[in-house]
């Protein structure tokens, strides 16, 4: 009797201090990319910025795309972040950068064509060049082939342990 009153009370003291707390939270949308700066993260001291950015992002940029060097004109036409697609007609060979900082992982493809891409600018973005012309860009992070593997290790481990403790769970009941 006493441990039901214990879990009642404790249950009674739950709902009345976490439910109106709860009711009372608010939704913030955020656009995306929001948490690619360090201004509304969980970290403190830039942990996950790369050793090759030397400025620090301080705002969100308002273009996503940019000609740096050259004639011509950049159209984003979607945006994730995880991928950016756009439209970049250059009346000249161009340089563009994209306002996202390089991780391994990021390529671009101009015209579905992988390019090389640099990131050895201050703030650690991705250049890269386009020759004249009207060019469909795709820019996508994906895995690499060691992100891959450590995947493939976690899986793996994963499934052994419990093919283990399904195998001495059955060996053990009569």
């Amino acid at each position: 009797k006493v441990q039901i009153a214990t879990v009642c009370f404790l249950v009674f003291i739950a709902l009345t201090t976490v439910l109106p707390r709860a009711s009372s939270a608010v939704l913030v949308e955020r656009e995306p990319g929001f948490y690619e700066t360090n201004e509304d993260s969980t970290t403190v001291a830039d942990e996950y910025m790369p050793l090759w950015v030397k400025i620090k992002p301080t705002q969100h940029t308002l273009r996503k795309i940019v000609i740096v060097k050259g004639l011509g004109t950049a159209t984003l036409v979607g945006y994730s972040t995880r991928v950016l697609e756009a439209s970049v007609t250059s009346q000249a060979g161009s340089t563009i950068t994209l306002s996202t900082i390089y991780y391994p992982g990021w390529g671009v493809l101009v015209d579905d064509v992988p390019v090389p891409v640099r990131y050895d600018n201050d703030r650690g973005l991705i250049e890269f060049d386009v020759p004249q012309g009207t060019h469909r860009i795709t820019a996508a992070f994906r895995e690499t082939p060691l992100r891959l593997l450590a995947d493939v290790i976690s899986i793996l481990s994963i499934t052994g342990y419990v093919g283990c403790m399904c195998y001495f769970f059955r060996k053990k009941m009569p």
